[in-house]
């Protein structure tokens, strides 16, 4: 009888959708700061960036 009490369940509603909005909003900059770290490690290895001096 955990939401006997409704104030008690709407407080648990109002974290949980707090917590789900937080989450959300969040995984779009992890991804971003994913895709950013590998793209910096693959251009640090990539030979094809570098300009070469056409003499």
């Amino acid at each position: 009888m955990l939401f006997a009490n409704p104030n008690l369940a709407m407080g648990l509603k109002f974290i949980y959708i707090f917590i789900w909005g937080v989450i959300v909003i969040a995984i779009p900059f992890i991804i971003a700061a994913i895709e950013a770290t590998a793209y910096r490690a693959l251009m640090d290895k990539s030979k094809a960036t570098e300009i070469s001096n056409p003499v």
